[in-house]
């Protein structure tokens, strides 16, 4: 997790916005959480926003913790402002958790940030 910070921090983002989605298959080869960012680059002094683009269907707001708490927890030593647009997702009844949105999150998150977790 320390060197997924370390990259995010010093990621340089030098377009105005990244679109980013992931998903977890369930056992049946169906999405068993899935989302959708879109990241914008703002302005220095805008600090970390989070814009919650989704119906309770998509994602419903019981997830709504474990995403937040994992964007702010990669990006806390991020100096600059970001705009974090959740616009899509889903999640199945049965097989979506907290703890499946806390992973699909930082995937996506580290997947924009092209971080591979380093070989042993």
């Amino acid at each position: 997790m320390k060197n997924s910070l370390k990259h995010f921090a010093s990621f340089e983002f030098i377009k105005e916005s990244y679109y980013v989605e992931e998903r977890i298959k369930g056992g049946g080869g169906y999405n068993s959480v899935e989302i959708k960012i879109i990241v914008e680059n703002k302005n220095p002094n805008y600090g970390l926003k989070l814009s919650w683009e989704v119906s309770d269907k998509q994602i419903s707001m019981g997830f709504f913790d474990a995403i937040v708490s994992t964007i702010k927890n990669i990006s806390k030593y991020y100096n600059n402002s970001l705009v974090f647009r959740i616009i899509g997702g889903s999640f199945d009844l049965v097989d979506g958790s907290t703890r499946k949105f806390e992973i699909v999150t930082f995937r996506a998150i580290a997947n924009l940030i092209d971080f591979k977790k380093p070989k042993k």
